[in-house]
C-alpha cells in the first residue's frame, strides 16, 4: 500500500534557487525516485507530494532529500529521515 507524504518548501534565503528537486531514497519502492520542482524565488514557497511503498515488513529507512542550486552553482541539500 503506497504511503503519501505532503509538505511545503519555503525559500527563506537571500537568493533564488534553481533546479529544485525532491529525491526519495531508502528501503522503499517509488514510481519515480525524484520530482522536479523548478525554480524557487526568494520568499516563495511550493508544495510537494511524494509516494512510496515499503519494501520490507517492519522498520524501513526512508530519506527525503530536497536539492536546489544557488546562482553561484553551489548545490544546497536538505535531508530528512
Amino acid at each position: 500500500m503506497p504511503i503519501s507524504v505532503y509538505f511545503d518548501i519555503y525559500n527563506t534565503g537571500k537568493v533564488a534557487l534553481s533546479n529544485m528537486k525532491v529525491l526519495v531514497e531508502g528501503d522503499v519502492d517509488t514510481q519515480s525516485g525524484s520530482t522536479y520542482l523548478g525554480n524557487l524565488e526568494q520568499g516563495d514557497m511550493t508544495s510537494c507530494e511524494v509516494y512510496f511503498s515499503p519494501m520490507n515488513i517492519g522498520p524501513n529507512t526512508v530519506k527525503i532529500k530536497i536539492v536546489g542550486e544557488e546562482p553561484s552553482g553551489e548545490l544546497l541539500v536538505h535531508e530528512n529521515e
